[in-house]
């Protein structure tokens, strides 16, 4: 994308349209708005971490979104450091009181 700010909401706001689940209409900078068009778009809701596919999005309610990767690693723009990893992070708030749920598409 040519936009060189980022967060963690349009980086996962941009892989979802790459990967067809939202339209450029659907893009959206903030983690609530992720969360919240993704339910509506009928995602089912994974309450607890040890449940986590590769490819889920993971919520935090306090606003920060990321993508599952397994393992404990995750794809995320939280940090500078974060996005220009070449390798999925590990994320051990995933196991944590932080999780709020993960989201992942209908079949």
């Amino acid at each position: 994308k040519t936009n060189k700010n980022t967060c963690c909401a349009t980086y996962v706001s941009w892989v979802l349209q790459e990967a067809g689940y939202f339209t450029a209409a659907d893009h959206t900078n903030g983690a609530h708005g992720i969360y919240n068009k993704l339910v509506s778009k009928g995602w089912q809701k994974i309450s607890n971490s040890s449940e986590l596919q590769p490819g889920d999005i993971i919520y935090f309610d306090y606003g920060h979104v990321e993508i599952y990767a397994g393992d404990g690693k995750v794809y995320n723009a939280g940090s500078g450091g974060a996005i220009r990893g070449a390798s999925p992070a590990s994320d051990s708030s995933i196991y944590s009181s932080d999780f709020t749920c993960g989201l992942r598409p209908q079949n």
